[in-house]
């Protein structure tokens, strides 16, 4: 960032720089935050004129301590307009972006606040669940609860725990206009700058940005990206199969949102009107079938076809390049901040409170309320109503 000085001369040439300079701010906290989950230790550099023999890592603490505290600088500077919907703050930093970043923060701080780098640093928060279901332990849990509590964050001028302060954020973004959408698969339409749940988007559109966001592209089997119009498949990434499961699938008891988020079996037909063949034959995707060692006896088409595909997006047949899409692509939704605050209230020991947040995404989705609730449960709702949204890896870590 410039200096004071130079922000002074920008605010002379321009009454509305600073306003700007916030929402850079923020948008810089927003880019630290990710590097920060990702790579713990990273330089934090606030000037264009530190040379790069001046900069060095700071410990993962310091890094989560600058995010935090640029947040709550900024957020009383930033507009309270929805930064999702085509207009002036379309894409942009807006105080609903900067609450959410806070969430995220705070929802693994237990971890980002750790500085001892050494092999068994996390050993705390590691359980020793080796049945591949990938379960969520209480014990485990509680170790996270009890370190969150402890983690203090300052908004909005008071002081909270991580997980007060998970509650408090979700609120206000509630309070700036944000509800769940009616419908799931209003959040990933063509047109989902409309979306009322989506909190941050990539702007994006085939004439207008262009950018290429290939996600589809890369999970669908070569012939079936092939077949459809403007589009290609590079056979790459699939579904687990625990996810699958989570999911419901094989089951007469399915969760309707594995059809929003996942092509699995030959559910692409009424999208590429016919049934696509793999070398002769019928292209049918395998999700329990999902491997990762091959050899030379293996079944070519298992190969190829194993394990579901990302759907998520609405199809669109208007695209010259299906790569080039006209939906925004989701980074954060508002059913996260629910999610994430029914957790914290379960967390806090507000099991009813927990359990009505909990339910709303449950009914949304079609599926039936839940009675009781335990860290698993949050484990798995959050796979079923984030697939493919980058939450996984962090959701995985707490």
């Amino acid at each position: 960032m410039r200096s004071e000085e130079h922000t002074s001369e920008l605010k002379e040439i321009n009454p509305d720089a600073e306003n700007y300079i916030y929402e850079i701010r923020t948008f810089r906290a927003f880019t630290y935050y990710y590097l920060m989950d990702l790579y713990g230790e990273v330089p934090i550099v606030e000037s264009s004129s530190v040379s790069m023999a001046e900069v060095a890592q700071s410990h993962r603490s310091e890094v989560f301590n600058f995010i935090v505290s640029e947040l709550e600088e900024c957020i009383p500077h930033l507009s309270d307009a929805p930064s999702q919907k085509t207009g002036e703050y379309y894409g942009r930093m807006t105080k609903a972006v900067a609450y959410m970043c806070l969430i995220k923060c705070a929802a693994n701080s237990p971890m980002y606040t750790v500085d001892n780098t050494s092999e068994t640093a996390y050993q705390k928060f590691l359980g020793d669940d080796m049945s591949g279901e990938c379960k969520a332990g209480e014990d485990v849990g509680s170790v996270v609860t009890d370190e969150g509590k402890k983690v203090m964050i300052t908004v909005d001028g008071k002081s909270r725990n991580a997980w007060e302060t998970i509650i408090y954020c979700a609120d206000k973004i509630g309070e700036l206009g944000y509800s769940l959408s009616p419908k799931y698969s209003d959040n990933f339409a063509i047109t989902n700058e409309n979306s009322v749940e989506n909190i941050f988007t990539v702007p994006n559109d085939e004439k207008t940005y262009g950018i290429s966001l290939n996600e589809k592209t890369m999970t669908l089997h070569y012939s079936h990206g092939s077949a459809i119009p403007g589009g290609r498949g590079f056979n790459g990434v699939c579904a687990t199969k625990r996810q699958v499961i989570v999911y419901g699938y094989g089951t007469e008891d399915v969760d309707a949102r594995l059809y929003n988020n996942l092509y699995t079996d030959q559910d692409y037909v009424e999208e590429t009107g016919a049934v696509v063949q793999d070398e002769g034959v019928d292209l049918s995707y395998r999700p329990l079938e999902a491997i990762v060692d091959f050899d030379a006896t293996s079944d070519r088409a298992t190969m190829r076809q194993a394990g579901a595909r990302i759907k998520k997006y609405e199809y669109d047949k208007t695209l010259s390049n299906q790569g080039n899409p006209n939906w925004d692509m989701v980074v954060w939704r508002y059913a996260d901040a629910i999610l994430l605050k029914a957790e914290a209230e379960y967390r806090l020991g507000n099991k009813s409170e927990a359990l009505s947040d909990f339910n709303k995404i449950r009914i949304r989705a079609g599926r039936p309320e839940l009675s009781s609730l335990s860290l698993n449960d949050f484990q798995d709702e959050r796979m079923r109503e984030f697939a493919w949204e980058g939450t996984r890896r962090p959701d995985m870590v707490r």
